[in-house]
């Protein structure tokens, strides 16, 4: 497996470190990540470990404002200047791997990114993806404290930057205790939102289930029916809403937030791969 670190830059010129996992001989394609909030790309090696040695290449980027990428914490001035940084991490992508079938693959606030890009994106350059995979995307409010959120809503317009810690219970990731004490461990993470962040969370997630019937790209949705962080309802309901046909939903029992790092993981990888290699 080679493994290779670096930055591009998105939009505005920040700078955004990136980093992939690729194996030792041609890939079959790529899988772009995107990850969740507050987090950052180191923690999806399980996906590593079970698709690089299939013949898959990953790359990963951390978001604005998260892991070692510039920007303050956990704030974002527009939803669509994360838009704008998944279009030039795909021609990152590119720029190293031509021609090479991509999959994109966002998680939790990733996801809802996944699903905002791929609706508001020019066919023409969404058209080089073979498809698009949400795991537990924000399609619903997440699971904290409503005062945060009402907070999130005054503040926004007067002071954006305002944040506080949004309260995350670790423990509601995974049933798995070692990913908690982890993921509370691990120096990259933060516990931190802004006002504005909040409300363009909203804002997206408004505008996506608006327009399902515009969706237009080969999907996969995973979910675990315990998720306590982000309701899954929502989300079921965005699919059934969807006239694409070109669309799965995979629903795993018990499984928490973070199905790539629960109990169904290897299920979880297994299923992903047989998609992805139905669309190549």
């Amino acid at each position: 497996m080679q493994h290779n670190e670096g930055t591009f830059q998105g939009y505005g010129g920040i700078r955004l470190y990136t980093q992939s996992w690729l194996p030792d001989t041609a890939p079959r394609a790529l899988i772009a990540i995107l990850h969740g909030y507050a987090e950052h790309s180191d923690r999806y090696m399980n996906m590593v470990n079970a698709l690089v040695p299939h013949g898959y290449g990953l790359f990963a980027f951390d978001l604005r404002g998260h892991g070692r990428s510039e920007g303050r914490r956990g704030h974002v001035d527009h939803w669509s200047d994360y838009e704008a940084d998944v279009s030039l991490f795909l021609d990152h992508i590119r720029a190293h791997m031509p021609d090479w079938p991509t999959f994109l693959l966002g998680h939790s606030n990733g996801g809802l990114i996944a699903l905002s890009y791929g609706l508001r994106a020019p066919h023409d350059h969404a058209s080089g993806l073979r498809g698009v995979i949400a795991s537990a995307p924000s399609l619903a409010p997440p699971n904290i404290s409503p005062i945060l959120l009402t907070t999130g809503a005054v503040l926004s317009r007067v002071w954006p930057t305002f944040s506080m810690a949004s309260g995350l219970n670790a423990a509601y990731l995974s049933r798995i205790p070692e990913v908690a004490n982890a993921y509370r461990a691990d120096p990259l993470v933060h516990d931190i939102g802004s006002a504005r962040l909040s409300t363009e969370m909203t804002h997206a997630r408004e505008w996506v289930l608006a327009h399902t019937d515009q969706w237009h790209l080969p999907l996969l949705l995973i979910l675990g029916a315990a998720d306590q962080v982000i309701p899954p309802q929502m989300t079921r309901q965005f699919y059934q809403r969807m006239n694409y046909t070109d669309k799965e939903i995979h629903i795993y029992p018990d499984s928490y937030h973070e199905v790539h790092n629960d109990l169904s993981a290897a299920q979880e990888m297994a299923d992903l791969e047989h998609w992805m290699d139905r669309h190549l």
